[in-house]
Formats: structure tokens, C-alpha cells, sequence
């Protein structure tokens, strides 16, 4: 419920807790953007991931690609991981 600036004391007084409306804003953003993270994932955003990791881990990267995985296949891992959070 939005409460007006000007009855912000007595509404403390009652026991409500009063949240700031940026962090409102910023709360239901920051769910709206959990819930859809994997339709937001596209292919550059996992070959940007993909070149971080080869930088602090190469070995890894080496390893897995392209024999076990393409771009595409790892895409669509962590696509699934960000659907079931």
C-alpha cells in the first residue's frame, strides 16, 4: 500500500514498515528479470561468459570445448539452469 509522505510517522507509529518506492521499483525489477533471465541469454552473452572463464580457468574450456560441447549446447544448459533458478 502507498502511503503518503505526509503520513509517513503515524504509519511507523502503527507498526508498518515503510519501504522507499526506488526499492520497491528495484525489488520488483530485479524478480521480473530472475524469472526471465534465460529468455535474455542470447549467444554473445554465453561466448562473453565463455572467453571470462577460458581466461581464469583454460584448462576447463580446453577440455570441454568444442569435443564435448558447442557454444550452442552450453547455451542451452544454462538456459535451462536460469529456468529452474
Amino acid at each position: 500500500m502507498w502511503v503518503n509522505e505526509r503520513d509517513l510517522s503515524s504509519a511507523e507509529r502503527m507498526g508498518i514498515t515503510i519501504v522507499e518506492a526506488p526499492a520497491v521499483i528495484t525489488t520488483h525489477l530485479h524478480e521480473v528479470l530472475r524469472k526471465n533471465a534465460h529468455r535474455l541469454l542470447d549467444r554473445q552473452e554465453v561466448k562473453k561468459l565463455v572467453d571470462k572463464v577460458q581466461e581464469e580457468a583454460p584448462a576447463l574450456i580446453d577440455e570441454l570445448m568444442p569435443d564435448l560441447l558447442s557454444l550452442g549446447q552450453i547455451q542451452k544448459v544454462l538456459k535451462r539452469l536460469l529456468r529452474e533458478r
